[in-house]
């Protein structure tokens, strides 16, 4: 940014003025002339107050992140499908089960610091909708769209009448958009010198760099602007930024367009940990490396689609006057014009829209519906954005001299929309497919957020109850917490979806409708992609959902976790450098080599299921997962009188044995009562085999081996 400054005062705006001003072709009138010198020196100041504000916010903030003076580095792949980064790391492995003991082939620099010797998980949930903007900010926020208020890559504010593309110009939007209550990662350090390059959510940070989209370009910003920190302060090591955060977007540019196993796909996925390796070079130059915690995650994963959909021309076929995002007409409607030129003014989503259908990243919808007033006799006497839209409005919805079922008419036009979403009422949500219809509801029990999930008719939408241990709870219509839910999902079709739905509405900015296109299918509207797209993101299913998330610095202790959501990033790293969170959705994750943290971490994050639980008496003894991890601890519970007493705080400690590979646990096999034993057996999860089982004595408190 300082070479373009120092470029545009002694070098472009001369040669303009000497070229346009004082020697003009005949063909620029003064006018003309006048009028582009006006544009160009507004646009020359605007960015020299631009940058000149954030040079010099970057030059000023010198506090430390911790007493010890640690830094952070956080590397976003975007679009990442783990998919492909899977099948190219096992590539080489004669025994893929040896992928944590040696080094892959294709990863080298991610599977020596991160795999072997760091905490990761494979499955970490995204936030829904799967694209980009909410995922991104899920990242940085550590909340989901409820609460960020950020929904999609494009949105409509019923209450303000307001629609934003984030896509293009409108993402300038984003930090005021995003809710005040919620803090970013730089929020959280206020005076602490931070560096973005390209992140979108980059609210309060010291220095951010747009720069040009491509990873080489991200990276080169990412080393100069580490060593304009030493420029800024002479020599001192003291003033390399403490926070740079980077956003990789190569991956997902090039997966929209060609196949992830096109040669110049898996090109990018082997460039990313050349990128990696030269980010690690770089730390280790300025003799930081020890004293840097990184983080390497992706904000989505991709998805191959064959067959689109238009949500405008749905809309339309139900006689709707639907606002069309980023239609191209005589007036353009593209980025943050959208809302405030021509096709989006307040007057003309008052008087002439009734509903706005918006397309998001592509596998994903968002679709706003004005609610209706009748009166007695079913005629419409009012209808407006400021009347909330209920599923008994829409099964009977008056449009074109008639009424119809909305959802039921969606199902019908294309076989291409998979799964529909409602918010009939607080803590209520509904999900519909083509054959069944299922509803999420929502409680709080103290902290803790409860879900139960039942399907009302026909089958089952999210095709939990086709797994014997969800069913159960379906069938008894249980209320567990959220990440009871989050365990016993991760790994199906539609992993975390009972969050991940109810997290996406109650903002002033969710729609009536929130749609996920069946797999297979987006919704990139035909007059944007002349060509047929190969890649998709925004849905619901695992292939678009699941990404990696990995951790490495000094601290970290390695382990494998089952799971996690990228909401928990930001609270780990909070957690790592001791700073209290607040207004924040995700978790931290036990990752820590300091037992006190790590406990600290785990005693507040536990959950068993019921198969676990064993009784002698009044006193249950249960064996007790931790969330994010694969050890377990094991307590006893007084029925009586609610009193936790913990027998073993690590099965993984007492058993060095579980430790021969990072991926193996334990689960709960029987009860001996005679010789008061509980009886667990050892698995191998990421083999999905079993092996020896080991008994443990409630009353010594020890494994008789």
């Amino acid at each position: 940014m300082v070479i373009f400054i120092i470029a545009c005062i002694f070098g472009i705006v001369p040669w303009v003025i000497y070229r346009f001003w004082r020697k003009p072709k005949r063909k620029f009138s003064k006018v003309i002339k006048f009028a582009f010198l006006t544009i160009f020196l507004l646009i020359m100041f605007f960015d020299l107050v631009y940058g000149g504000v954030y040079l010099s916010r970057f030059a000023s903030d010198k506090q430390k992140l911790t007493p010890d003076d640690k830094y952070l580095v956080i590397m976003v792949a975007d679009g990442a499908s783990l998919v492909q980064a899977k099948k190219l790391f096992m590539s080489g492995l004669d025994d893929q089960s040896n992928y944590l003991t040696t080094i892959s082939q294709a990863f080298p620099n991610i599977s020596k610091y991160f795999i072997q010797n760091g905490s990761f998980t494979a499955n970490g949930v995204a936030v829904w909708p799967s694209s980009s903007i909410p995922a991104h900010t899920g990242i940085v926020t550590g909340s989901y769209p409820r609460n960020t208020g950020v929904m999609g890559q494009r949105q409509f504010d019923p209450v303000e009448r307001k629609h934003t593309s984030y896509i293009g110009l409108g993402i300038l939007q984003h930090a005021n958009i995003l809710n005040k209550n919620i803090k970013t990662l730089c929020e959280y350090f206020p005076k602490v010198k931070s560096a973005d390059v390209l992140q979108i959510a980059n609210r309060g940070c010291s220095l951010f760099i747009p720069g040009t989209p491509h990873d080489e370009q991200v990276v080169r910003r990412a080393k100069q602007v580490v060593n304009l920190g030493d420029f800024l302060s002479g020599t001192s090591k003291k003033e390399i930024p403490k926070i740079v955060i980077m956003t990789l977007p190569d991956i997902d540019h090039q997966t929209h367009n060609s196949l992830l196993s096109n040669e110049k796909s898996v090109d990018l996925y082997l460039k990313m940990d050349k990128y990696v390796g030269e980010i690690f070079q770089l730390y280790k130059d300025k003799g930081i490396f020890d004293k840097t915690l990184f983080v390497l995650a992706s904000d989505h994963g991709m998805g191959e689609v064959k067959n689109h959909v238009t949500l405008d021309n749905i809309i339309n076929d139900m006689r709707f006057n639907t606002f069309k995002s980023l239609k191209w007409s005589l007036i353009p409607a593209w980025g943050s014009f959208e809302a405030n030129f021509y096709v989006g003014t307040k007057a003309k989503f008052n008087n002439d829209y009734n509903s706005v259908s918006l397309w998001g990243g592509n596998s994903d919808g968002l679709i706003y519906i004005k609610g209706q007033e009748k009166d007695v006799s079913g005629k419409v006497i009012r209808e407006s954005w400021d009347i909330k839209t209920t599923d008994e409005m829409l099964s009977q919805y008056h449009i074109g001299g008639t009424d119809i079922n909305v959802i039921e008419r969606m199902f019908e036009y294309s076989p291409g929309i998979g799964l529909v979403f409602t918010n009939p009422r607080q803590d209520v949500f509904n999900v519909y497919s083509r054959n069944g219809q299922a509803t999420i509801k929502e409680r709080a029990n103290g902290s803790v957020k409860e879900f139960q999930y039942t399907v009302v008719k026909g089958e089952d939408p999210l095709e939990y109850i086709q797994n014997p241990e969800i069913k159960k709870h379906i069938d008894s219509k249980d209320w567990l917490s959220d990440l009871e839910w989050l365990k016993l999902t991760y790994l199906e079709h539609y992993p975390d979806a009972i969050r991940r739905i109810s997290y996406s509405f109650e903002n002033k900015n969710s729609a009536t409708l929130h749609i996920v296109a069946t797999d297979g299918w987006d919704f990139t509207p035909y007059y944007v992609a002349k060509n047929v797209l190969v890649g998709s993101h925004g849905s619901l299913n695992s292939q678009q959902s699941l990404v990696p998330i990995m951790f490495y610095g000094p601290g970290v202790k390695k382990s494998e976790m089952p799971y996690a959501r990228t909401v928990d990033i930001l609270p780990t790293i909070l957690k790592y450098f001791d700073v209290a969170s607040t207004s924040i959705d995700g978790e931290p994750l036990p990752i820590f080599e300091d037992d006190v943290k790590n406990k600290n971490v785990i005693d507040s994050k536990v959950s068993y299921d019921q198969n676990n639980l064993t009784q002698d008496g009044n006193i249950s003894f249960i064996l007790e997962d931790i969330y994010a991890s694969y050890d377990k601890r094991i307590v006893q519970i007084n029925d009586l009188s609610g009193q936790k007493d913990i027998l073993l705080e690590s099965v993984k400690d007492a058993l060095p044995i579980l430790n021969e590979k990072v991926n193996i646990t334990v689960k709960f096999d029987s009860f001996d009562v005679s010789a008061r034993q509980m009886i667990l057996r050892k698995i191998y999860v990421a083999e999905n085999k079993e092996g020896e089982t080991f008994r443990f004595n409630v009353d010594t408190r020890k494994f008789e081996l």
